[in-house]
């Protein structure tokens, strides 16, 4: 059985969509220019009857009446022979000319372009092709690549506006990625030569690139044989508003693929609509005690003097009631334990946050979040904070957490509170959720095959328990077993399974308090609500998909998206259990 989160909504302020449109090139459309010239034929000089495939930067068509010859081009040397036939469209943008008799060219040599008299081949919008910069014809291997995705951020089809659920990515004037996966069946993909444009004035170094105009000088590359990623730097400025961009790649003989495009918007990213204008700072709070939890975890409604979480690693084994003294210095068998726990938590916690601006402490510096304030103004209190406590209600529930939802993630949360709203609703990580389930699993699970050892409910022997745990603590915070005990393994498995449980949770709920995940489509939402297109596993009710999205298929088997709404110890586990890309791209 899995356990459940959830979270409490307050109505804040979420991302609104811009009006205006976007801006052109002024004076008409874009004339189309040769992207690449490839000569097919049955030998390495053309003759009559071979192929030139030319393809253009953008989507045209064929002029009726008209014929693509010599007269449509510049070329430095030779001649495409006596046409005697229409070209024909292979794609919206490559065209095949027949050669004719009399044809004589070198490919690797001889250069081509568009001549101002070009008359056949004319752009969807109705500007006749012209111009450009000649191109060597190459040899063609009769092969052309394809791309199967294009996208930005490296977000996948289901989450990027292209999928069923629809919608509008959008993205910054820059600092994003564009991301062609690419394949050739018979050579390979020149990434070097990949065309990219847009259909709006874009700024490169400060001066503007008409629509229609390469853009691909003005990224950084990163490719490997099936993957390109553009990074647009600084000096590259899209405008604000909505936009297309087309992307043509070739393999290294000259083939080039249909032109894949991508639809998305551009927001000029002001404080108001940035999640992060400053880095979060979100305080770990350990201490709530508010209940008493029992060794076979049952609750009661009284304060005892240990915090709950405490109580809750004691049940498991993890910590002991009678610990060890003097293990580290002064510190006892707990304290060991618990600055290990504490340790690995922050170092999950920045894997799964990789690349956001946040930072994660246990220690509150002697400050406090406002007192009698569930939220205020970005940047006015010292931190965020997050409770990791026991229960999340009075009796054993599937409640893992609960937490303040803060759309755009524009005031600080104090997810620490006991009685939030009219149901006095608990804020906060609720690990004995996972424990109570893990507990009452089979024998073979994961939980019971790393806790039973130590549970001193049925007789385990708790970490601290055993004279001789103390200098197994210290070769478990060294990363080290010199004499290969099998219990200081199992220890370091139980700490650091409870650590990444503990922060795949927390993740969850402060990803709420941060802007996770808002409902509806993009621009307005993250998806959000929609259990249709992203199914609910198991038999969870729709109603859990609110403020949560589920990505089986995005998803390694046993790993799952950290904003899903439920999730099990084995996942929680697993390295691949992440944010999906477009959350983690919010953030």
């Amino acid at each position: 059985m899995a356990s459940t989160f959830s979270h409490s909504l307050t109505i804040l302020a979420g991302l609104a969509l811009l009006g205006g449109c976007s801006s052109g090139g002024g004076g008409g459309p874009t004339p189309p220019v040769i992207v690449t010239a490839a000569f097919v034929g049955g030998g390495g000089s053309p003759t009559a009857g071979d192929q030139l495939i030319i393809t253009v930067s953008r989507a045209s068509s064929l002029v009726a009446g008209t014929t693509l010859d010599d007269a449509d081009f510049t070329m430095s040397d030779g001649t495409l022979g006596t046409i005697g036939g229409s070209a024909t469209a292979l794609t919206t943008n490559s065209f095949q000319i027949t050669l004719g008799a009399g044809v004589t060219f070198t490919p690797g040599t001889t250069t081509i372009v568009f001549s101002d008299a070009q008359d056949s081949i004319q752009s969807t919008d109705g500007a006749l092709a012209k111009g450009g910069t000649p191109i060597a014809i190459t040899s063609g291997d009769g092969d052309a690549p394809t791309i199967s995705l294009l996208t930005l951020n490296r977000i996948e089809g289901e989450l990027n506006g292209t999928g069923a659920a629809g919608g509008t990515l959008q993205v910054p004037r820059s600092g994003f990625t564009i991301d062609v996966s690419h394949a050739d069946v018979s050579t390979s993909v020149d990434t070097n030569a990949t065309f990219i444009s847009s259909n709006v004035t874009v700024s490169v170094n400060g001066s503007g690139r008409a629509p229609g105009t390469d853009l691909s000088d003005g990224f950084q590359l990163s490719a490997t044989a099936s993957l390109s990623n553009f990074t647009v730097p600084a000096s590259v400025q899209f405008p604000d508003g909505a936009q297309t961009l087309t992307v043509i790649v070739s393999d290294i003989t000259g083939m080039s693929s249909s032109a894949a495009t991508f639809a998305f918007r551009v927001r000029n990213l002001e404080n108001n609509l940035r999640p992060f204008e400053a880095q979060q700072l979100w305080y770990l709070d350990l201490s709530r005690d508010i209940e008493t939890i029992s060794t076979t975890l049952a609750l009661t409604a009284t304060a005892n003097g240990t915090p709950d979480f405490e109580e809750v690693l004691i049940a498991c084994g993890i910590l002991d009631n009678d610990p060890i003294p003097n293990v580290l210095g002064s510190f006892d068998s707990n304290e060991v334990v618990m600055g290990e726990l504490r340790t690995r938590i922050v170092t999950e916690l920045g894997t799964l946050f990789s690349g956001v601006n946040i930072a994660f402490t246990f220690d509150n510096f002697g400050m406090s979040f406002p007192a009698g304030e569930s939220s205020v103004a970005f940047g006015s209190a010292p931190f965020s904070q997050m409770c990791i406590a026991g229960s999340g209600t009075a009796t054993p529930s599937t409640v893992l957490g609960s937490a303040l939802i803060d759309y755009n993630n524009t005031t600080d949360e104090d997810d620490c509170q006991t009685a939030f709203g009219p149901s006095n609703t608990r804020l906060g990580v609720f690990p004995h959720a996972a424990v109570f389930l893990g507990f009452a699993s089979g024998p073979a699970s994961e939980f019971r095959m790393t806790y039973d050892t130590f549970r001193p409910a049925i007789g385990g022997t708790p970490i601290g328990d055993d004279g001789t745990d103390g200098a197994r603590l210290l070769e478990v915070v060294a990363g080290t077993n010199v004499g290969a005990d099998a219990r200081i393994d199992a220890m370091d498995a139980a700490i650091q399974k409870m650590a990444r449980l503990v922060a795949v949770v927390t993740a969850h709920e402060c990803g709420h308090s941060m802007g996770l995940v808002a409902n509806d489509p993009m621009p307005v939402g993250l998806y959000g609500n929609d259990p249709v297109n992203f199914p609910l596993s198991g038999s969870q009710p729709a109603s859990n998909a609110d403020g949560h999205i589920e990505n089986t298929t995005l998803f390694p088997a046993g790993a799952q998206n950290v904003m899903s709404p439920a999730i099990n110890f084995e996942a929680a586990q697993s390295t691949s259990t992440t944010f999906n890309t477009l959350n983690l791209s919010y953030l």
